[in-house]
């Protein structure tokens, strides 16, 4: 890969790093610099996810190989794949496993979502809100029988 390539890579990578930074200030988000030696994915700081960047003059929609390359940088990590893409004059879109869109563990990557970025924000925020009430419910049911144990046990 020659020089002008691997710049507009990175230009590509910190474009996005951006617009995630303005979606979710509750995290940091930076180019993943061991991907040259490794061969992972471009961007690292969205929770459960290894993100992959194309930055391109011309075209409609995303390569299948770029899908295939996202999809072999997760596998190590343990992550869900997700490539974020766009063409010149056009808005970023966004490529993952459908089976993460509608909530089901993810086992599969060749049914996949696309959609626009913001629609992935919206799902995303969701599915961090639905984590976060279930880890509550959780949390207030162990509460609770933790105390009925306590009353058992003085009981005895």
């Amino acid at each position: 890969m020659g020089a002008t390539s691997r710049r507009k890579g990175a230009n590509g990578e910190l474009e996005f790093i951006k617009i995630l930074s303005q979606s979710f200030p509750e995290h940091e988000f930076s180019r993943n610099y061991a991907q040259a030696a490794k061969s992972g994915f471009d961007v690292i700081g969205l929770p459960g996810f290894g993100v992959e960047v194309k930055r391109y003059k011309r075209g409609r929609l995303y390569q299948l190989d770029w899908w295939d390359q996202v999809v072999d940088a997760v596998k190590p990590e343990r992550l869900l794949p997700l490539l974020a893409y766009r063409f010149d004059r056009t808005e970023w879109s966004i490529l993952v496993p459908a089976q993460w869109v509608v909530g089901n563990t993810v086992d599969r990557h060749d049914i996949t979502c696309h959609m626009p970025y913001d629609d992935f924000v919206n799902v995303y925020k969701k599915h961090q809100e639905h984590e976060r009430k279930v880890t509550q419910e959780l949390e207030e049911d162990y509460q609770e029988f933790k105390q009925d144990m306590l009353e058992v046990k003085a009981e005895e």
